[in-house]
């Protein structure tokens, strides 16, 4: 893939099925140069298709507190995902890049984030299964984690062993994580859906001074909910 060919959107979906369903034979055949364009193209198709299922999810009620806030904000989630998702692929493959040469690999960076930026295949997956809470998480990490290994081996010439012991250490505690975010979000939101339904009931019954005592008894009591999912996840 040469930047200088252009960009052939049309056979992305051929590049997502074959990260998805032939891992190995996919990374095995990438090119490790070409340039950036294309694979941060990729990311930037992988992200607002995400963007589209989380809003979607959002807006029928599945998914935790930071999809339903996707939703809500709609055509910013569709911008911001996938700007997100690339500079979170660069972010990753400097991360990757430098724990691949500790293991052994002689590869550049742009093949490093090739390797980060195809794995995004499997973002708008996951991202459907989280309407099944912590699955989706739990799915996006360990099914990372297995294409990371796929690739540290068909990519970088890691002993497998090597890469599973090392990246399966890792994806542990990445798992360990965002399983904990992501009840910290959910409890939260609870919280939070919980205060805002007190606050709404009779407010048109209340006096001006009710209501701001209301309100304070609100704030106070998302301040305490905020410090509590502050202090669980130390």
């Amino acid at each position: 893939m040469n930047d200088s060919k252009g960009i052939d959107v049309s056979g992305m979906p051929d590049q997502a099925i074959g990260v998805i369903t032939a891992p190995r034979g996919f990374f095995r055949a990438m090119p490790r140069e070409g340039g950036y364009l294309d694979p941060i193209i990729f990311l930037l198709v992988m992200g607002l298709a995400t963007a589209l299922i989380q809003i979607i999810l959002g807006f029928i009620g599945f998914g935790h507190a930071g999809m339903m806030g996707m939703a809500a904000a709609g055509m910013l989630a569709i911008i911001m995902l996938p700007l997100f998702l690339v500079i979170g692929g660069f972010i990753t493959a400097a991360i990757g890049y430098v724990v691949w040469r500790f293991l052994g690999s002689r590869q550049s960076f742009e093949t490093a984030f090739r390797c980060v930026a195809y794995m995004s295949a499997i973002a708008p997956i996951t991202a459907l299964l989280s309407a099944i809470p912590y699955f989706g998480t739990i799915a996006h990490v360990a099914w990372g984690m297995f294409l990371v290994v796929v690739a540290s081996v068909e990519v970088h010439a890691i002993r497998e062993r090597t890469a599973q012991i090392v990246f399966g250490i890792i994806g542990a505690i990445l798992l360990i994580i965002s399983v904990s975010n992501e009840y910290a979000a959910r409890n939260f939101q609870a919280q939070f859906d919980r205060m805002s339904s007190q606050l709404g009931e009779n407010m048109d019954d209340k006096s001006p001074e009710e209501i701001g005592q209301a309100v304070g008894e609100f704030l106070k009591g998302l301040e305490n909910a905020t410090r509590q999912d502050a202090q669980q996840g130390q």
